[in-house]
């Protein structure tokens, strides 16, 4: 039996495991004499392949990137978890004699059978002795059970902190990306654990004084948290904090608001997790002393923007980028500022695109087409420094002048949006063609294909203009093999013997200066996909044939070679 698989996977792959599992990602599972092999869906469809040797685990594959390097990924997670659910439910198709166990259910129930024939006095013992051995066991029964919260007990649980860091850091206190999540799943359950009861118990202050400290601890931690696993604590922080100042009086209210006001600028965390002591500071007071105390730190900040387009953003943890200007006039409102002061404070940071963005809304939700078309006429030449801003007032523009069927300006604009603004996709240039004759067309078509604007599209054009002998021409002067990939099912159709070609000078070239499985494991890809072109098998045949005898000492080259019946 395939006892503990779980225990093969960090937590957060485990968890998007099963979430694959649950939404029916797994499409395919059959028995094999080793194991068992599985198809599931993703980005794309991923083959996975789990070997069981004596009843037991002995290794596991998928096609996704994420395994390449031999890492357990959730794709294998969730075939695991289909495993077991047939396994419970005897399906033959899934070979139960092989599949996990779920051995912890009857272990459990023995072991409550004799605890409870334990004597009270006798459980109190070995409770006590458990305690002593355990300080996270002892910190959680003094905290759940005790009556007030003493300064010896906070330095206790502040210790405890330091603890789990120190066991999942080396010697110089570095977390590597392999610890990083059991580290900080680990910080999470010690909150879980203790600052719960303290807050319903109504010891507010200490739960925040002890959330502060393992906020501080993570984001002070010398850590490769590569899968984000610092923001999953600073988030679990985060509603702990919004708890407690839910909870909170007055005057503790006024003490939280100092405190996240000092930490945010005073570099006791990393600047990512300051992120979220600025966002909590910002939207979570609303008493109007502390609402008027942020006012006069945005008009700080907004002030340093004087002379710029843009008064300044921060980020949100949970909202995203927010402005500084548009965040002042939500806590305006909020204080019941009159529309006249309102409007004043607009007129006075009209230079601000934020404002004018603003008015643009309101236009358009009062149907005031013609005020809006002028005000984004204005912001083009106010912003014309800035030509992501130009570009995002043009598109409005346009759409404007479509549903008003003023066809000149749409077409004007169309113009100015395709050779002034970089294009990222062919959205406007599909409806600049749909205007035009077809010789007009053929010429902007051409301005296109060289102009600066339209860089980033020429291909995609090409392609559905069927420019097919440029787009070749095009991708064999770039020298960049994943364009070929990229046009491959267009170009194959009307090139086959030139796009094999080209992927045959790529392979030998590139076995040459390549020298690990994984750069091993994409080249025999690639003699794959020739096999698919005319003649393409035996040309794949004879290059494999002349890597196994030239670079018949890389072990982990034949291994691929093999594997794909090479």
């Amino acid at each position: 039996m395939m006892d503990y698989w779980k225990e093969l996977f960090r937590p957060h792959i485990l968890e998007r495991g099963f979430n694959y599992y649950e939404t029916g990602a797994v499409i395919e599972v059959r028995a094999t004499e080793q194991g068992f092999q599985a198809v599931v869906e993703g980005s794309e469809d991923y083959e996975v392949e789990i070997e069981i040797r004596d009843g037991a685990i002995h290794d596991m594959w998928c096609t996704c990137p994420y395994a390449e390097d031999g890492s357990y990924c959730k794709h294998i997670a969730a075939v695991l978890y289909e495993i077991e659910e047939k396994g419970r439910k005897g399906d033959s198709a899934g070979n139960p004699a092989s599949l996990p166990g779920e051995k912890g259910c009857e272990a459990d129930q023995e072991l409550k059978d004799v605890i409870w024939t334990i004597q009270e006095n006798k459980v109190r013992e070995i409770l006590l002795e458990l305690a002593e051995e355990d300080v996270h066991l002892k910190n959680r029964i003094l905290t759940q059970y005790t009556e007030s919260i003493s300064e010896k007990q906070m330095i206790r649980l502040k210790k405890e902190i330091d603890s789990i860091a120190y066991q999942h850091s080396d010697r110089y206190g570095f977390v590597d990306w392999n610890n990083a999540s059991d580290y900080i799943s680990a910080m999470v359950c010690f909150l879980n654990d203790n600052v719960q009861s303290m807050i319903e118990k109504g010891f507010l202050m200490q739960a925040f004084e002890l959330v502060n400290a393992a906020f501080i601890k993570v984001g002070n931690q010398d850590m490769d948290d590569s899968y984000g696993e610092s923001g999953w604590l600073a988030n679990v922080c985060y509603e702990y904090w919004q708890e407690i100042l839910e909870h909170c009086g007055e005057e503790d209210r006024g003490k939280m608001f100092v405190w996240f006001n000092e930490q945010q600028s005073a570099g006791t965390v990393v600047d990512y997790m300051e992120d979220y002591l600025s966002d909590f500071l910002m939207n979570e007071f609303h008493d109007e002393e502390l609402l008027r105390k942020k006012l006069a730190m945005l008009d700080e900040m907004i002030e340093q923007a004087e002379g710029q387009p843009d008064c300044g953003e921060y980020w949100s943890a949970h909202y995203g980028y927010e402005n500084n200007i548009l965040k002042r006039l939500e806590i305006m409102k909020e204080l019941q500022y009159t529309e006249e002061e309102m409007r004043a404070y607009k007129e006075k940071n009209w230079r601000f695109a934020a404002v004018r963005m603003l008015q643009l809304s309101e236009y358009l939700e009062e149907g005031k087409q013609q005020e809006a078309i002028e005000l984004l006429l204005e912001s083009k030449k106010l912003d014309e420094g800035s030509p992501g801003r130009v570009a995002e007032y043009s598109a409005k523009l346009i759409e404007l002048y479509r549903n008003l069927g003023r066809t000149q300006e749409y077409k004007e604009e169309l113009v100015f949006q395709v050779f002034h603004c970089n294009q990222q996709c062919l959205k406007y240039v599909d409806e600049l063609k749909a205007i035009c004759t077809k010789d007009e067309w053929e010429d902007y078509r051409e301005q296109i294909l060289v102009s600066r604007s339209g860089w980033l599209i020429r291909y995609p054009l090409m392609e559905k203009e069927g420019l097919y002998e440029r787009l070749l021409e095009e991708i064999v002067k770039e020298k960049d093999i994943l364009y070929l990939n990229k046009y491959e099912k267009t170009l194959k159709k009307e090139f086959p013997e030139r796009v094999r070609d080209i992927y045959v000078q790529y392979v030998r070239k590139q076995a040459e200066l390549v020298s690990d499985r994984k750069q091993y494991k994409e080249l025999v890809q690639y003699l794959k996909k020739i096999r698919k072109y005319p003649e393409g098998d035996a040309m794949a045949s004879e290059i494999a044939g002349e890597w196994k005898e030239k670079y018949r000492r890389r072990p982990a080259m034949m291994d691929e070679l093999r594997k794909a019946k090479f």
